[in-house]
């Protein structure tokens, strides 16, 4: 199987344009040794750490191993629920009856106007 047969549209668009996450590791570790270059009224150059650079990079890394947390950070949990045969039955028949109207809104364009109420107990 080729690779770009299971990327994404978007993915196959990012690798056509030669982005890599390669290259972004390799701009992570140069923003790392970011230094700033101020010239004096001699004209000389002094270099210091570009420490807002060093400290973005830094952060990036520490999101990307996992020790950050991004800050739209998403948590799946899973819930199982136990419920009877006889009820999980039921609850199949409701959903093959969403598809069938689903299916039929799709041709025809006309809702049922029907309302679902559903209770937890």
């Amino acid at each position: 199987m080729n690779e770009l047969e299971i990327l994404s549209p978007k993915e196959k668009k990012m690798v056509e344009a030669g982005l890599t996450r390669e290259k972004s590791y390799r701009k992570i570790v140069d923003m790392m040794e970011a230094k700033t270059m101020v010239l004096d009224k001699f004209g000389g150059e002094h270099f210091s750490e570009d420490n807002p650079t060093q400290l973005r990079a830094a952060e990036m890394h520490l999101k990307m191993t996992g020790d950050i947390k991004p800050e739209n950070f998403t948590e799946n949990k899973v819930v199982n629920v136990n419920i009877s045969s006889g009820a999980f039955d039921k609850m199949v028949e409701w959903v093959k009856d969403m598809r069938a109207q689903m299916v039929a809104l799709k041709s025809s364009g006309q809702q049922t106007g029907e309302i679902i109420d559903v209770r937890a107990e």
